[in-house]
């Protein structure tokens, strides 16, 4: 079961990246990179792969901070995590549905 809870997390994960979108900052020339449908994810850096790295990152850090929040995550490509209590240890704690 944990392993496929993890292959549909990737795959929330990949859709969000899809979304991301990067631009050059006219005033210092580095790169800005961010995840609009997720607010607060974002990051610059001094060339493009490294701003897709961080913002990797970055958006990793928010999805388990808002998962340790209990807060609803925003549906992504149609992809919805939603995180239940886990009742013993074979349970795990993400569900995970695809909204049409």
């Amino acid at each position: 079961m944990r392993k496929i809870c993890t292959v549909m997390l990737l795959e929330y994960v990949e859709a969000a990246l899809r979304h991301a979108r990067y631009e050059i900052p006219p005033d210092d020339g580095s790169y800005y990179g961010e995840i609009p449908e997720c607010n607060g994810v974002y990051t610059n850096a001094k060339s493009l792969k490294e701003c897709r790295e961080e913002l990797r990152e970055v958006f990793d850090e928010w999805v388990l901070f808002w998962v340790h929040k209990k807060f609803s995550l925003p549906v992504i490509d149609g992809i919805s995590l939603v995180m239940r209590e886990a009742h013993n240890k074979e349970d795990r704690c993400c569900v995970y549905t695809i909204t049409a």
